[in-house]
């Protein structure tokens, strides 16, 4: 429902989360890749990271296509970003406004961003709809943009810790919201795992690879876990 039709070709995404998992990007610098999620507030990240900043921009120019997923908040982009980035896209985690009482289609400002930096953020596109009951945060959205708007058959996901660690270089917890105690929970740990298995489960036909520093887990066949060693 919604599925771009395959042609054959092995099309590749990068999910990027912002848990400490995020240090698997190293893993990926000679890999072909025809698509980078960023997830969220990333402008940080950039700036503390000259190779992570050095990753995306090889990436780029080796023609992958750079996107940023940002939530409803619409946080973390900003002018020194937007310079030393290049972004293919900017989408909201919403579809477009309409009068459903759904919070994928709550209002957001699309021109918020457009006179300041010259960036117009999109709604997610119509074909992600029927997926957007089962999910629950913007990186799952980055995934059902990848498969069902770009086209991915093998989507690699990093940074996705389900809150059981400290984003990255962030391990004084000084502003992770891992700290929130509305979100560092148990019961939203368990939602956010539940909820990945089932977008997994939507698509046997795509591979999906996740490195996390966390007990996630899966029993389907087409999403393989590695789990990677937290850093001290």
């Amino acid at each position: 429902m919604g599925l771009r039709k395959s042609t054959g070709e092995i099309m590749k995404a990068l999910v990027c989360g912002r848990g400490e998992s995020l240090v698997s990007y190293k893993d990926y610098e000679k890999v072909k890749l025809d698509y980078i999620y960023l997830v969220n507030e990333f402008n940080k990240f950039v700036f503390q990271d000259s190779e992570l900043r050095h990753f995306l921009n090889t990436k780029s120019k080796e023609g992958t296509k750079i996107i940023q997923i940002i939530n409803i908040e619409m946080a973390g982009l900003d002018k020194n970003f937007i310079d030393n980035i290049k972004l293919d896209e900017v989408f909201c985690t919403r579809l477009r406004h309409t009068n459903e009482s759904h919070w994928w289609r709550d209002y957001f400002n699309q021109d918020r961003f457009a006179n300041s930096l010259g960036v117009k953020v999109k709604p997610q596109p119509e074909c992600l709809e029927p997926y957007m009951n089962i999910v629950g945060n913007s990186l799952l959205v980055a995934i059902l943009n990848a498969v069902l708007d770009k086209g991915c058959n093998e989507v690699n996901i990093i940074g996705s810790d389900f809150y059981e660690s400290f984003y990255y270089l962030d391990n004084k917890d000084e502003w992770s919201s891992s700290q929130w105690s509305d979100e560092n929970t148990k019961e939203t740990q368990e939602r956010l795992k539940r909820q990945f298995n089932q977008v997994v489960e939507c698509f046997q036909k795509v591979s999906f690879s996740i490195k996390t520093q966390s007990t996630f887990s899966s029993n389907h066949q087409n999403c393989k876990v590695k789990y990677k060693q937290k850093s001290n």
